[in-house]
């Protein structure tokens, strides 16, 4: 293999690391946000790894055709160290933010659809089945003295 290959590999190798580090981070505060815990937490675990393998075997086909070498793994492991030295704490701080304001955007989106679409929909199913709930318990008395016929009018098997 030739060294721009190998160049080009280790170069690749060291984003996938970082984006490893990415994406860890956004798991650690979507956990955090969430509050999960015991077997919950085993289960996102296990679906961080299957897809962090995902994207390593994928670097891995894209760029040298899944040959593993030692400058894969300190490529690797160099993207990732070098991005929790130096800029995890940025992108966490970044991270959290983004949640909250999605968080908050969520929230106010909810209170629109719920004042907007919700709200607005029950008050008119309510206006229209008024109708109906004004008549439900004279008919529901009706009913019963018609069940209360058909049971005294019943004759008995031979």
């Amino acid at each position: 293999m030739d060294l721009a290959v190998q160049a080009y590999t280790f170069a690749v190798m060291i984003v996938t690391g970082a984006l490893l580090g990415i994406l860890f981070d956004c798991y650690r505060v979507a956990g955090s946000m969430l509050r999960v815990r015991g077997r919950v937490t085993l289960v996102l675990d296990l679906i961080y790894w299957v897809v962090a393998t995902c994207i390593v075997l994928a670097s891995l086909v894209l760029c040298n055709w899944l040959e593993l070498r030692l400058y894969v793994f300190l490529g690797l492991a160099g993207g990732a160290v070098g991005y929790y030295r130096w800029l995890s704490r940025y992108v966490m701080a970044l991270l959290l933010r983004l949640a909250v304001w999605g968080g908050r955007l969520l929230a106010w989106t909810y209170r629109a659809v719920w004042f907007v679409v919700i709200k607005p929909f029950g008050l008119v199913m309510r206006l229209l089945l008024l109708p109906l709930v004004k008549v439900r318990q004279p008919a529901a008395h009706v009913w019963r003295k018609v069940k209360q016929w058909e049971i005294r009018q019943k004759k008995p098997p031979l």
